[in-house]
């Protein structure tokens, strides 16, 4: 935990309330819930080191439950000061800690080790469950911060079985459970019958995950029928109720699910992390070495990350999916899983030796997403080593690298028949796809880390901005993977791929070295504006351009352009002075191309 955490909580605890008092147990009440029991609004229950066997419930009071690590911030607490769930005074209420009475994140859970949980049998809607290993959250929120939730174990040979370490239900609550520096490790959920999910976290609602390490959690899926979701943390919503999910710098790696089931679809999903329904933000994780194991004949899917029916307000940025395997069946997507009705943007992300069957770095089944600036290479399948797109799927891609992947059939992308990628500025090993700004050249990585050497022709390569037509546009990100500045230097191309080299292509110039291969107008950016934006076009020979802006009554407003331009990517800055706000049009006119955008002046 870090010291300026401490800090917030001892904030808290000690100007929470006017009234707020500290209660020490063993001290002043001999178990932990006899603390809890006499405590009131804003109260601290402090706990001494020992080895406590005990299921606390915090019965909907809004207090701090800590270690002495709050107090001195010495993490040796943490290890010393042990919450024993092993012996529940009934079987089916086995959760360690219980937050069921409406909590929210005033209700704080601080330093101790979480152990020995069995989990709770629940009766949410939808059926009879058995639930939350070392945490159990329903209809309530928490804040949990600095403990080490270990070695809890949910076994069910009837029910479905959710959250190892910790399982949030919030079915009718919006409160949001936080989990920040947390250790999640060695859980273990065993279902017999039914669906498992989320060895070490399962959250059904909104929550915030910040700089947890979850890792060597599992999932032992018995049933032959069901499915088993996320050997580390499954995040799950209906898509008639959203939930929003902050996923941020966690470590979420060595998680399995292991899965005898006899489905035809994919019977383990999400090794490491699962995005169903919800939406938010998944950034600058490192997710890596987790494991998908099937029966031999069976599917597993996205080993890394598994995406479904994920709106396009889920946002991938910044993570590295590093070293992800479908270990045993017909794996689909050994880094990142996209399927059914999704649609998230995939942002600045490296994407490095995963393994499956088809799709190493990604599989696109039954979607349309963005795949913006990201770095995929050294990924290994059968059947498309980089990328593969398949079941009626449009990808939209944009100044991404996909190089040195291995496959049996299309190392760098596959889009089989009936699918569509729609390709600008990218560098795709094996063939330089139809579109403009695409290549087929080695990048010339400079180091490990796949940042891109002086010499590389990847710098100053990408484009800010890509209208695809349609209503699609896609956006570079402001920074790239490590937070630095994209472009660099500002007022030069962004560079392909997830690292930004100081060493771009200065925008005056009025063409890139690669030659369009179509004419194309792109929408202009910003938009709105006020008072400049920036327009592109490109010209895949030289051509007489006129480059005109209308107002919404035909009325010629200004030309910006009417000469001879050479083949090339051409950007010009538009400054407007005395027009007055309204909507726009501005016109390209190259041989026998044409081509109409409206614009947002907004004063």
């Amino acid at each position: 935990m870090s010291r300026s955490i401490f800090t917030i909580v001892l904030i808290l605890v000690m100007f929470g309330g006017a009234t707020a008092g500290i209660i020490k147990v063993p001290e002043n009440r001999a178990t932990i819930q006899a603390g809890i029991d006499v405590a009131v609004k804003d109260d601290t229950v402090l706990v001494a080191a020992g080895t406590y066997y005990e299921n606390i419930n915090f019965k909907g009071k809004a207090i701090t439950v800590a270690s002495y690590c709050l107090m001195d911030s010495d993490t040796t607490h943490i290890n010393n000061t042990i919450i024993d769930g092993s012996q529940p005074s009934h079987a089916d209420s086995g959760s360690v800690v219980f937050f069921v009475s409406g909590e929210d994140t005033n209700s704080v859970l601080c330093g101790f080790t979480i152990t020995g949980g069995t989990g709770t049998a629940a009766t949410p809607p939808g059926g009879l469950v058995r639930v939350g290993g070392g945490i159990f959250c329903y209809n309530s929120g928490a804040r949990i911060i600095n403990n080490k939730i270990i070695k809890n174990t949910v076994h069910s040979s009837d029910k479905d079985v959710y959250g190892g370490g910790l399982a949030a239900l919030p079915i009718s609550s919006t409160a949001y459970v936080i989990l920040q520096d947390n250790q999640i490790s060695y859980n273990t959920l065993t279902a017999d019958l039914k669906e498992v999910a989320g060895g070490g976290v399962e959250l059904m609602g909104n929550g915030i995950l910040v700089n947890n390490l979850i890792s060597y959690n599992s999932i032992v899926h018995n049933a032959t029928n069901y499915l088993a979701f996320s050997g580390g943390v499954d995040c799950w919503s209906k898509s008639s109720d959203r939930r929003k999910v902050i996923v941020e710098s966690n470590k979420i790696t060595h998680n399995s699910v292991i899965s005898k089931s006899n489905v035809l679809e994919p019977s383990a999903t999400g090794g490491g992390i699962s995005f169903f329904g919800s939406f938010g933000r998944c950034a600058k994780n490192e997710i890596s070495y987790n494991e998908l194991w099937a029966n031999s004949n069976k599917g597993a899917g996205g080993a890394g990350i598994f995406i479904n029916w994920a709106p396009a307000s889920l946002i991938i940025e910044g993570n590295i999916i590093r070293n992800n395997a479908v270990k045993r069946g017909y794996g689909y997507g050994g880094g990142v899983l996209i399927g059914n009705n999704s649609y998230p943007k995939v942002i600045n992300n490296i994407i490095e030796g995963n393994s499956a069957t088809v799709g190493g770095g990604f599989i696109i089944a039954m979607s349309t997403p963005q795949l913006i600036n990201n770095t995929v290479i050294n990924n290994q399948a059968t059947n498309g080593g980089g990328i593969n797109v398949r079941m009626s799927s449009t990808v939209y891609l944009m100044n991404n690298i996909v190089w040195g992947n291995q496959a049996t059939n299309y190392a760098g992308m596959q889009v089989e028949s009936g699918n569509t990628a729609r390709v600008a500025y990218c560098d795709i090993q094996g063939v330089v796809w139809n579109g403009t700004g695409n290549m087929n050249v080695d990048p010339l990585f400079a180091d490990t880390l796949f940042h891109l050497s002086d010499g590389s022709p990847c710098i100053g390569k990408g484009i800010a901005s890509f209208d695809f037509g349609g209503g699609m546009i896609c956006h570079s990100p402001e920074t790239d993977i490590a937070g630095k500045s994209r472009p660099d230097p500002t007022g030069s191309y962004p560079d392909i791929g997830a690292h930004e080299s100081p060493l771009a292509t200065e925008v005056t110039n009025s063409f890139q070295t690669e030659i369009p291969q179509s004419y194309f107008l792109a929408q202009n950016y910003p938009n709105p504006f006020n008072p400049s934006t920036t327009i592109e076009f490109a010209l895949p020979k030289s051509s007489f351009v006129t480059l005109k802006v209308y107002n919404l009554l035909g009325e010629e407003v200004a030309t910006l352009v009417a000469e001879q331009r050479g083949a090339g990517i051409h950007k010009l800055n538009w400054d407007v002075r005395e027009l007055a706000s309204g909507v726009y049009l501005y016109r390209l006119e190259a041989g026998e191309f044409e081509q109409t955008k409206k614009l947002i002046l907004m004063r």
